[in-house]
């Protein structure tokens, strides 16, 4: 069938088989980038909560100490940071696959 297809087109216009033809192994590289740059925002996205989890454990099993010292707020701009960072990979992973949907649809 992929054959006679070919052939068929091939037939119908030279000029478009070759256009379509070559433009496979573009959109095969371009598709591969793509996943790599994704999985890489989505493995960065994942250090990034567990580095907020990380500071959400560390202050519940000291919270008599951080109370104590009056730390509540020290901390909760620690976390507000690291959830910050957290949304950002994510907006910028968000960004990522609308600009790849703008292209392929």
């Amino acid at each position: 069938q992929l054959f006679t297809t070919f052939a068929f087109m091939l037939n119908t216009s030279p000029q478009l088989t070759f256009v379509a033809c070559a433009s496979v192994p573009v959109v095969g590289v371009a598709s591969k980038k793509y996943a790599l740059f994704v999985f890489s925002l989505s493995k960065e996205m994942q250090d990034r909560l567990a580095d907020s989890m990380k500071i959400a454990e560390e202050v519940f099993s000291s919270i008599l100490t951080v109370r104590s010292l009056a730390g509540e707020k020290c901390v909760a701009d620690d976390f507000d940071d690291a959830l910050r960072e957290y949304k950002d990979v994510g907006m910028r992973q968000a960004g990522a696959y609308a600009t790849w949907n703008t292209f392929n649809s």
